[in-house]
């Protein structure tokens, strides 16, 4: 074997290893201006400041308005499991205005898929929602899972078939949330919510209208509960 032949092996067997460690990206969830992704690890690579540099930019690239890159381990059924499926960490990036300074936030202590979605809080949904100029991006909010906070409950109802559900509404938004799980909370403190509380919630597109007020219908996991008492 020449030296040569010797070195193009070499240099072959480093890219073989590479490809076979290193992460693979997919979308879950996409609209024009925003975007829901999974990443796994590759065998035995390393979620360290480096990486965490690799997927942001990988992420920033897809020059959404919004978008979340949630980290799971080499071998995770990611988001084909449940609520309660282990990640390493979470990943977002924000850039409204197209410029190129990108917002990048990562969140190491969002340890399961609980907390997968476009991170918005009750009164920025309400806020696009009102505001005709952009009422497109409501409509592509709607399509995408929702890590919700400071949703004020303003009604608490079953369906005839027992099913819970937390509605909240302003002028802008009216929000139909299916009450299916709590990694947190148990079903009677879940069906002890009033309207004096407010929840963070992990909401699942069903079904919404591009009317106004925008008409949200979704499924998903209760986080936190936040009542006056």
């Amino acid at each position: 074997m020449t030296i040569k032949s010797f070195i193009t092996m070499c240099v072959c067997a480093f890219y073989t290893i590479g490809m076979a460690n290193a992460y693979t990206i997919e979308s879950r969830f996409e609209t024009k201006h925003y975007g829901v992704y999974q990443v796994i690890l590759g065998k035995g690579e390393v979620y360290g400041v480096s990486l965490k540099q690799i997927i942001a930019k990988d992420l920033s690239s897809r020059k959404k308005f919004q978008a979340t890159a949630v980290v799971y381990p080499n071998g995770s059924a990611a988001m084909n499991g449940t609520i309660k499926e282990p990640t390493v960490g979470i990943i977002t990036t924000e850039n409204y205005d197209g410029s190129s300074s990108v917002t990048v936030n990562l969140n190491d202590k969002a340890k399961n898929s609980s907390y997968v979605g476009i991170y918005l809080n009750f009164k920025q949904l309400s806020k696009i929602a009102d505001n005709r100029t952009v009422n497109s991006l409501a409509s592509e909010l709607a399509q995408m899972p929702l890590v919700l906070e400071g949703v004020p409950v303003d009604v608490v109802s079953k369906d005839f078939r027992g099913n819970l559900y937390y509605t909240a509404a302003t002028g802008a938004v009216i929000l139909d949330f299916n009450v299916i799980d709590s990694l947190y909370y148990d079903k009677k403190k879940l069906e002890s919510v009033t309207d004096k509380c407010t929840v963070n919630i992990l909401s699942l597109p069903d079904r919404h209208t591009n009317e106004s007020p925008l008409f949200i219908a979704g499924h998903g996991a209760v986080n936190d509960i936040m009542c006056d008492n």
